[in-house]
């Protein structure tokens, strides 16, 4: 599963009204994952003019790029 951090506050409709603060691990523990809804945070919200979340790159990924020659 790919995990998001929180880059903006926001309340989850989808998660009771759970209120995420900046630094926190979306989604959080106990609830379910929706690929689709966290990529939908994860892009630039026109009516709130805000990005909610950012993926969290796993650390073996990041190694793997920069084998390779990436950044």
């Amino acid at each position: 599963m790919t995990k998001y951090k929180v880059i903006n506050k926001f309340k989850e409709k989808n998660h009771g009204g759970h209120v995420y603060e900046v630094g926190d691990v979306y989604p959080k523990q106990g609830e379910r994952f929706n690929k689709q809804r966290a990529e939908y945070l994860a892009k630039y919200n026109a009516d709130f003019k805000k990005v909610f979340l950012e993926e969290i790159k796993e650390a073996k990924e990041v190694k793997a790029k920069k084998e390779v020659g990436e950044e």
